[in-house]
């Protein structure tokens, strides 16, 4: 979870375990990250006011 607007400290997170972001779809509020083999999609959704919680692999 972090808070409304701030995916980019998620993106950090990823990018120190070795992911890089590859598509960003605000319109399906989806991630997309590779690590050089395989893409990982990461699905984030509206929480409360103040938060977006992150739901993991969809």
């Amino acid at each position: 979870m972090v808070k409304k607007g701030h995916l980019d400290e998620y993106i950090q997170l990823m990018n120190e375990k070795g992911y890089v972001l590859k598509e960003k779809d605000i319109d399906h509020n989806r991630l997309v990250f590779n690590d050089g083999q395989e893409g990982e999609q990461i699905y984030y959704k509206r929480f409360a006011r103040k938060y977006t919680m992150i739901d993991g692999e969809g």
